[in-house]
């Protein structure tokens, strides 16, 4: 289930992974990744009381920075299954 949202009042969506745990996920289209965008994910996923992701999309190219609470930065490509 995705709950989509936008703005900067709110989380962009929540989606819960395979193991069923709900993630606050913010999602940046951006030529910078900035500290600013990471407070901002973690603000907003503390309000809802879940754990944050910020995916910014790394401009000209298939790739995502995907930062998660709890877990390294990975870079993941769009398009890519994990099945």
């Amino acid at each position: 289930m995705i709950e989509a949202n936008s703005g900067t009042a709110v989380e962009d969506f929540v989606v819960f992974d395979a193991d069923g745990k709900a993630w606050s996920v913010e999602v940046k289209n951006t030529v910078c990744i900035t500290e600013a965008h990471r407070k901002q994910a973690m603000e907003q996923a503390k309000k809802r009381k879940l754990p944050w992701m910020l995916a910014s999309k790394i401009t000209g190219t298939p790739f995502w920075l995907v930062q998660r609470q709890g877990h390294k930065a990975a870079v993941w490509e769009a398009g890519c299954s994990t099945s």
